[in-house]
């Protein structure tokens, strides 16, 4: 990952954009792949990388990430504070300092949304993470409204395709 500074302005930073998604695997191990990047143009994108997909953290190199961001905290700073396997695993690909925030769906951990700076380091002020929070917080609710249509369209195709009567039954045992 390589990301250039403006040239109009040398304080701004250009920050490459992803989203992770976490599931369990046949074994119940927890595991994220990277769902969805904006580059810049020129910076080459990670969605190709084989390293972005089926990720188990330990493995990884990221312990400690499942259980502070599962807990709605952030994880941000300059690369060369991090515990060592994950600066040894930031500093391959680049990264100089990075912000990464949970993602909460349907009140589970759904992933994160993570920002990097490669092209030097970078202090995330709190009002900037708390913009950032909110944005992550919109993107829950977006998957939130997917996965509630796609639920529907589901239900909506069993019922337009069944042969016989369909018997729902709800949560509180009335049918439906």
């Amino acid at each position: 990952t390589q990301l250039i500074v403006h040239k109009e302005n040398p304080d701004m930073f250009d920050i490459l954009v992803y989203l992770f998604e976490n599931y369990h695997d046949p074994s119940g191990q927890l595991r994220t792949s990277q769902r969805y990047e904006w580059c810049q143009e020129g910076i080459p994108s990670q969605m190709d990388n084989p390293l972005m997909y089926d990720a188990d953290y330990v493995t990884w190199g990221f312990p400690r990430w499942p259980q502070l961001l599962a807990k709605g905290q952030v994880i941000a700073g300059d690369v060369k504070y991090f515990p060592p396997s994950e600066r040894e695993a930031l500093e391959a690909q680049g990264i100089v300092s990075l912000l990464a925030l949970p993602i909460f769906a349907h009140d589970r951990w759904y992933g994160f949304v993570g920002f990097d700076v490669c092209d030097a380091p970078r202090t995330w002020h709190r009002i900037e993470i708390e913009l950032l929070r909110a944005a992550a917080d919109t993107i829950a609710q977006l998957i939130e409204r997917r996965q509630a249509e796609k639920r529907l369209r589901l239900t909506q195709f069993s019922i337009d395709h069944a042969s016989d009567a369909v018997l729902w039954i709800g949560p509180d045992a009335r049918i439906l």
